[in-house]
Formats: structure tokens, sequence, C-alpha cells
């Protein structure tokens, strides 16, 4: 699994790429495996978040911890970051 750890929101954040995270992505989301190019580009200002907020989650849900964060916390943390 390929993974890089951020500060993001105040303290170091773990976010995660592989398979799991992208099955929980497509099966929580409107995005399916054909689509996600298409999604980012219809429109990236809510797609991308949702992509990064799901990467974080999936580490977090792994190491059998509770969120402190939501989707509300990555758009705020992403605007922060000049995003």
């Amino acid at each position: 699994m390929s993974k890089i750890t951020k500060t993001f929101g105040g303290k170091e954040r773990v976010f995660s790429f592989g398979l799991g995270f992208l099955g929980n992505l497509i099966e929580e989301t409107d995005f399916t495996i054909t689509n996600v190019d298409e999604k980012i580009a219809e429109n990236p200002f809510r797609y991308i978040p949702l992509f990064i907020y799901h990467s974080l989650l999936y580490d977090v849900l792994r190491q059998k911890e509770r969120p402190d964060f939501d989707i509300d916390n990555v758009i705020d943390w992403v605007e922060d970051a000049g995003g």
C-alpha cells in the first residue's frame, strides 16, 4: 500500500492510496472505476476533497481509531493550505 505522511489540519496525518482506500471511495461515493477522471474534471472542488477525506479515513480505520475529522474539516484544511 502506498502511504505518505504530511502535516494537515494541524497534525501529522497518514494518507493511504491503496486498493482498500479505492474500494472504500467507490463504495461510499458516486465514483465508479470507469468515471473517476470524468467526475474530477466535472467538479474538482467536490471530488478532490472527497479523495483526500477517504485517503485519511482509510488509514485511521485501519488503525482501529476514531477519526477526529469529517469532510467539512478536510475542505477547510484544503482551503487553508491554499487549495
